[in-house]
């Protein structure tokens, strides 16, 4: 061997025993809380977001699989993990409590960070380096954090502070990855992302898994194999020399008004109505609000607003119209309000529904009281109505009831403020292709606009909160379309909290009392 040729090699061993080193591991964890920040945040570099599970896996690998890891250390790294992912969610959701931001508001962020990443270190992350360390030959250790990862972020996070910063979200721009919601919904998208970075991160620092590189070729093949279902699934109506015509599909003029909270006879307040009054006269079907964009104080101002705009719809030169009115109700002296979405018919019945937000946003919406928690549904001459209120739609369980009575169209009034509007409008989006339904949003200082079944954005626009400013769409009417999230697909949620249990237990039993030949 020449000096060159040996010079090489000594450099080449060195870099790998620098990058399998523990020093590289801090780096690495460092990185990812930085990725963190930049990756899953309120603007998502998607990819960013994907290397920050690869690195955090990778770090952990190197900074604990080592030598004997006894408590006090493995305290001291995951206080350290909690710290970088923590500071990284504070940078990247920044403005999720408030815009333009304040000192409170990035102590609240920090604070959100570090609740969420307390709990992925407690039930999933620990979970993940104790089992890494009983079974470090066992290929199947690929699936434990992103099972518990899942698990967590999605059914315990998600179940009470909703999925909006859950990693699934990050990754919606991969068409892809996003057709796949059909199917298991933002929960599967969740749990596919964080399986393929965790095979990435264990690939790269675990030679035993190396040489068993067949389970990441079963992988390869199942993720491929998946993509390709849902893009005929997502197409089947459409699918393969259809004629185009077939596309075409009757429809129907809407529009949203965006207003916020406009006092009785204010200047918003009376653009609101005239908006609507002329929206209807010039042939509109559907006019709604985003949400609370009126400000009423008591019972009987809540009934002369329903029939006033009742009588406005039943002035359609149309068969039928409908105006969806949003409202926030607050007594003078009360504490705490209500916000409403009332949908008014121009037929005798008058009022559709009158629906209560069931969702209200933690810490920014502390003083509106929850309504109950039952989506409101109409068969309307437009097809099977639902309707919802903002952060409701970030509850894929709550949504779901949609999409098992079929409804054909979903109507959301929302409001939102700062980089907010753009993430919370793609995750919402997810929501058809979880159900099947077209959505017509109409939001104030956020994004209006239709997304078809497919997920497929037909329109949108970013408004303010003048109602002058009015956004019209043309609403195609489609019969929803089933899917298997809606039928059977969220079991896939239920199933992955029930192995998440059963591996956390694992992780905490001694490796004497069991024997699955799956793990040696």
């Amino acid at each position: 061997m020449d000096s060159w040729t040996h010079s090489y090699s000594h450099l080449e061993c060195e870099a790998e025993i620098f990058f399998l080193s523990k020093k590289c591991g801090l780096i690495m964890l460092i990185l990812s809380g930085f990725f963190s920040g930049l990756g899953n945040s309120l603007e998502p570099v998607s990819m960013l977001s994907f290397l920050q599970v690869a690195l955090l896996v990778a770090g952990l690998e190197n900074v604990t699989s080592r030598g004997i890891l006894n408590i006090t250390t493995l305290l001291r790294i995951l206080a350290f993990v909690l710290l970088t992912q923590a500071f990284g969610f504070g940078v990247g959701f920044s403005g999720i409590f408030g815009y333009p931001k304040t000192l409170l508001t990035l102590l609240e962020t920090f604070a959100a960070g570090c609740l969420g990443w307390l709990l992925l270190i407690l039930f999933a992350i620990t979970p993940h380096i104790l089992i890494g360390k009983k079974y470090p030959n066992s290929s199947l250790v690929v699936l434990v954090l992103p099972i518990l990862h899942t698990s967590v972020s999605c059914s315990l996070i998600g179940g009470v502070f909703s999925v909006f910063p859950v990693l699934g979200n990050a990754m919606l721009d991969y068409e892809p990855l996003r057709q796949a919601a059909c199917l298991l919904g933002i929960v599967g998208v969740h749990f596919i992302v964080v399986l393929s970075a965790t095979s990435l991160g264990l690939f790269a620092c675990r030679p035993q898994i190396r040489a068993q590189a067949r389970i990441l070729i079963y992988l390869a093949i199942l993720l491929v194999s998946l993509f390709v279902f849902t893009g005929f699934y997502t197409q089947a109506d459409s699918f393969y020399q259809k004629d185009v015509r077939l596309e075409i599909k009757p429809s129907i003029s809407v529009s949203c008004i965006p207003s916020q909270s406009a006092p009785l006879n204010s200047e918003g307040w009376n653009h609101t109505w005239t908006g609507i009054q002329n929206r209807i006269y010039e042939g509109d079907s559907i006019v709604l609000l985003s949400e609370a964009a009126l400000h009423i104080t008591s019972d009987k101002e809540e009934v002369q607003v329903l029939e006033k705009a009742h009588q406005i719809a039943a002035t359609t030169f149309r068969d039928v119209a409908y105006i969806g009115l949003s409202y926030f109700k607050k007594r003078p002296n009360e504490s705490f309000g209500t916000i409403h979405f009332s949908l008014i018919t121009s037929e005798e019945d008058m009022v559709a529904w009158n629906y209560r937000k069931a969702h209200p946003v933690p810490l920014v919406e502390s003083f509106i009281l929850a309504g109950p928690p039952l989506l409101p549904i109409y068969d309307s001459s437009f097809g099977r109505l639902a309707g919802s209120i903002c952060f409701d739609m970030d509850f894929p369980q709550y949504i779901l009831q949609a999409g098992r009575k079929q409804a054909d169209i979903m109507l959301q009034p929302t409001w939102g403020w700062g980089a907010i509007s753009i993430r919370h409008f793609n995750g919402d989006s997810v929501r058809t292709i979880e159900n099947g339904f077209t959505l017509f949003r109409c939001s104030s200082n956020g994004v209006s606009g239709i997304v078809d079944p497919r997920g497929k954005v037909l329109q949108q626009q970013l408004g303010g909160r003048d109602p002058v400013n009015i956004s019209v769409f043309t609403l195609p009417l489609r019969k929803s379309i089933s899917t298997v999230y809606s039928s059977s697909g969220f079991l896939f949620e239920w199933i992955l909290v029930l192995l998440a249990l059963c591996i956390f237990f694992l992780a905490f039993l001694p490796k004497k009392w069991l024997k699955f030949r799956c793990f040696k």
